[in-house]
């Protein structure tokens, strides 16, 4: 009687161990699998992400460069009518051209630069995620020059207000005598001399360094998800731009 009730416990013991067993296994990998799943989940989720914001970042770039390819060949024509009113030869330049270059002296272009996607980006703290500090930099890179470049123009344009100050309505008319007024009046006069002998406030150098770091950023963002294509550096990126 005794072995057969101790059959029957070690029978129901065994059972419940086994039974026991497997529900923990089966929490556990349930457990497991939910966590895989969630992470991997999460995972798709942030690729999803960072491909948008790549994209949103790469567009802001691309719009920076045209603005600035824009405004360059802007200031190239600023700085020749510069040279064109200090020469004082206008006796030899046509009509149509003087009233050109009087436009071109009281006219402005505004800047459309924007930083808006890459604070966006970096303020979202999804830059963590990107889980690349060198991409990182390159973007943020370009950003602070197009920033500077920003800087200089308000500079200019701040010294710029002095042909504004000396124009008057009959100007007009007259565009001749506006250009006489401008080297009669010493300030107006001092900062076309400056202009066109200081390198400062050349726009057409300056953006000439600044386009590779933007496009070499613009390159990094188009690769952002391959290693090897972004170990390229600035110094071989700007190699492979000119043997293409």
């Amino acid at each position: 009687m005794k072995k057969d009730n101790f059959r029957f416990w070690h029978k129901i013991s065994k059972t419940w161990m086994s039974n026991f067993s497997a529900n923990i296994l089966g929490v556990i990998v349930g457990i497991a699998l939910t966590f895989g799943i969630s992470n991997y989940v999460q995972y798709r989720n942030d690729q999803k992400e960072l491909r948008e914001m790549m994209s949103l970042i790469k567009r802001e770039l691309d719009d920076n460069k045209k603005w600035m390819e824009g405004i360059t060949q802007y200031y190239l024509e600023d700085f020749n009518t510069y040279r064109i009113i200090l020469d004082n030869m206008w006796d030899k330049i046509p009509k149509d051209t003087i009233d050109k270059v009087v436009y071109q002296l009281l006219h402005i272009q505004f800047a459309y630069t924007s930083s808006n996607v890459w604070n966006v980006f970096q303020n979202s703290g999804m830059a963590h995620k990107l889980h690349n500090v060198e991409l990182v930099s390159r973007i943020s890179e370009s950003y602070y020059w197009i920033e500077t470049s920003n800087t200089f123009r308000q500079e200019y344009l701040k010294k710029r207000e002095v042909l504004e100050n000396v124009y008057e309505a009959e100007f007009d008319k007259q565009p001749y005598k506006y250009l006489k007024a401008l080297l009669n009046n010493k300030e107006s006069k001092r900062f076309l001399e400056e202009i066109v002998k200081f390198k400062y406030y050349n726009f057409s150098e300056f953006s000439e360094q600044l386009m590779p770091v933007i496009d070499h950023a613009l390159y990094s963002v188009d690769n952002y998800d391959n290693p090897k294509k972004l170990d390229i550096d600035f110094e071989a990126f700007c190699e492979m731009q000119k043997e293409n």
